[in-house]
């Protein structure tokens, strides 16, 4: 008589093997997905956020750049407007809220980021000139620059 003997090895996976695969590849996925999507938003935050610091620097840049050979500083409109004079010229930097705009002479410095502009003259120093805006893209926090300069300082 012979015994029949049971197979120990069988070729394949159970169906508990392969249910338990499958759900450690679902959270390793889901993990990694999010781990994306996260890594994704702050990219797009980070160059939102450098686009408005850059665009708040070209608007100081360029204010700073003139200040320094104005002969003359004037500040109007309630710190909105900053008039520089030079050998009889003048050259009005003023705010746009309508347009969120830095403008020189009614073209603008700025695109689109300006959520605010404070030009502001020292009594005790006339020619000194504080500038300071501020900026904010569609997802990004509010970001300031601030510089002073004497007019006439080369």
């Amino acid at each position: 008589m012979r015994i029949m003997k049971a197979r120990r090895f069988d070729s394949g996976m159970t169906l508990v093997e392969v249910v338990v695969a499958a759900t450690l590849m679902a959270v390793v996925l889901t993990g990694s997905l999010l781990v994306y999507e996260r890594a994704l938003r702050d990219w797009v935050w980070t160059d939102q956020y450098a686009d408005v610091l850059d665009n708040l620097q070209i608007g100081v840049d360029r204010i700073v750049g003139e200040a320094r050979k104005a002969t003359s500083v004037t500040v109007e409109g309630e710190g909105r407007t900053l008039a520089l004079t030079k050998g009889g010229d003048t050259i009005k930097y003023t705010y746009d809220a309508v347009h969120r705009e830095l403008e020189r002479e009614s073209q603008p410095v700025t695109t689109r980021v300006i959520t605010a502009v404070n030009f502001s003259a020292d009594v005790a120093y006339p020619t000194l000139v504080t500038i300071e805006l501020s900026g904010r893209g569609p997802r990004t926090r509010e970001v300031s620059v601030r510089t002073k300069v004497y007019a006439g300082a080369r």
